[in-house]
């Protein structure tokens, strides 16, 4: 143990060295997956816990004012204690591949947190009180058991990526559309069989990640998505896409296999910068002539359709592609 480290968090250091049974290195800098702790003039500012079979963690870690991350990942913990109220410098705390089954609402206390690892736990709903979370700009939930989202998730005005994949969401409430500074969102692998029309003024998202779902179809207001780059619809039920859909003029992949879809709107030869279009797997019989306008498209599939005839300019289309090095799936 380093020799100026201050004797408070001396002690916080030996009753978690007493918890996982082993000594804790003093260590450069705690990344990923990481065993040890740094300290920045005398105080303890990061610590990594990582899969140390910890069931708990003792309340004496509220005694490491200055910690700004703490990673506790791949454990066995159920809970934690009433004193991480007290870390109100934590700026990452990763709790992912745990055993929690709800949040703590002493999680919400933390006015500087700014990134939130909970993926791989057993949460069925988030407390009403994430809202006070309002430095969070990343937050991971992929693989719990959510069934709801509180309609106070939108009152993170500074949230950038939201991970829900693997979920049992059924819905998304309508609040969400006030998360104006997102990026990502994803929420493959759900129960929803639709997206409320309040998506639409996600202005800022770049990614929508939408695959192995329920969907029967998507909002007219998804064409306000002008930022979006890529949005991932396999797998789902849709038969149809709004032509809204030719306004995203920055979309770069479109992908809707696996779905019903019988025929696309001649908006979507609007797309200019697509760069990825894949069609496979739906019950489409003809492709709109507007697709040869999409000359920035490098991937096109449009295998397990049920096409008679393609044009003579989407024949062109497919030629100069091909001739670029491309990838053409018929």
């Amino acid at each position: 143990m380093p020799l100026e480290l201050s004797l408070s968090e001396t002690d916080v250091i030996s009753a978690l060295e007493k918890t996982t049974g082993t000594p804790i290195p003093c260590i450069a800098e705690v990344e990923g997956k990481t065993f040890g702790y740094s300290v920045v003039d005398r105080h303890v500012t990061a610590l990594g816990l990582h899969h140390m079979k910890l069931a708990a963690l003792p309340e004496i870690i509220g005694n490491l004012p200055a910690l700004k991350v703490l990673d506790v990942s791949d454990n066995n913990l159920h809970n934690l204690p009433a004193s991480i109220r007290n870390i109100q410098a934590l700026k990452q705390l990763h709790l992912h591949n745990n055993q929690l089954s709800f949040l703590p609402e002493t999680v919400c206390t933390l006015q500087k947190l700014s990134v939130l690892y909970l993926s791989g736990n057993h949460l069925t709903s988030l407390p009403t009180a994430i809202e006070n979370l309002q430095a969070l700009k990343e937050l991971y939930l992929r693989d719990n058991q959510l069934v709801n989202l509180p309609k106070t998730i939108g009152n993170l005005q500074n949230l950038k990526e939201l991970y829900l994949s693997g979920n049992q969401l059924t819905s998304i409430p309508n609040t969400i559309g006030n998360l104006r500074a997102l990026k990502i969102l994803a929420l493959s692998n759900n129960q929803l069989s639709s997206i409320p029309s309040t998506a639409g003024n996600l202005r800022s998202l770049k990614i929508f990640d939408l695959a192995n779902n329920r969907l029967v179809n998507l909002p007219e207001t998804i064409g306000n998505l002008r930022n979006l780059r890529v949005i991932d619809l396999v797998n789902n039920q849709l038969t149809v896409l709004p032509a809204t859909v030719g306004d995203l003029q920055a979309l770069n992949v479109l992908d809707i296999s696996d779905n019903k879809v019988m025929v696309l709107p001649d908006q979507v030869g609007n797309l200019k910068s697509l760069n990825d279009l894949t069609l496979k797997n739906n019950q489409l019989t003809t492709l709109p002539d507007t697709i040869a306008h999409l000359h920035d498209l490098n991937i096109l599939n449009i295998s397990g359709n049920r096409l008679i005839h393609l044009s003579t300019e989407i024949r062109i289309l497919i030629d100069e592609i091909k001739a670029r090095g491309g990838k053409i799936v018929e």
